[in-house]
């Protein structure tokens, strides 16, 4: 039988524990910042401008439904362009982060599903130890194409803004500027 004195160190012991126990799991559950992924960038080797994406990108080429130059509303101006087979890059052309303009901000799958894409996507934050910087990390998202002109996308995690959708704004006829190229 333990004493009094005993059960109380040993409350207190597992007390402890337990408190150090969920420090550490919610330590675990907190964001993972990222320097730099194989799905991002932060160089801002891009281009800035929608006539110079147009020329980078696309000029003289067959374009998939969902590539083209794209207004994501409440943040700026972006091109998608083809990168492999079954991928695509999001390319930052001009935005609220204007140190980031040029750079690869995600990059988008396709799935099963006509018209969905899933993605792996940038998240930044301002660096707290240099007011001209940021933090990073990575989120899923799902984009769906309701028709020629418009995106919506969903970002499951860490995103302010976790649904929005963008309008195309290059080729303004998607389908009579694919036509020369058939």
């Amino acid at each position: 039988m333990l004493g009094h004195s005993e059960k109380v160190f040993f409350i207190k012991r597992l007390l402890f524990t337990l408190t150090i126990g969920i420090l550490w799991c919610n330590i675990g559950l907190g964001i993972e910042y990222e320097t730099s992924s194989k799905f991002w960038n932060s160089k801002t080797n891009g281009p800035t401008t929608i006539e110079g994406a147009i020329n980078r990108f696309f000029i003289n080429n067959r374009l998939d439904s969902i590539e083209g130059i794209w207004l994501d509303a409440g943040y700026g101006w972006f091109a998608i362009k083809k990168n492999k087979k079954d991928s695509y890059k999001k390319w930052q052309i001009k935005s609220t982060t204007r140190a980031l303009d040029g750079s690869i901000e995600s990059t988008l799958y396709k799935t099963d599903e006509k018209n969905v894409f899933s993605g792996k996507v940038r998240i930044e934050w301002p660096d707290p130890d240099n007011e001209d910087w940021f933090v990073f990390a990575t989120s899923n998202s799902t984009v769906k194409m309701h028709d020629i002109d418009l995106i919506e996308y969903e970002i499951e995690r860490y995103a302010a803004e976790k649904e929005s959708y963008m309008i195309r704004i290059w080729p303004l006829d998607f389908e009579n500027y694919n036509k020369e190229f058939y």
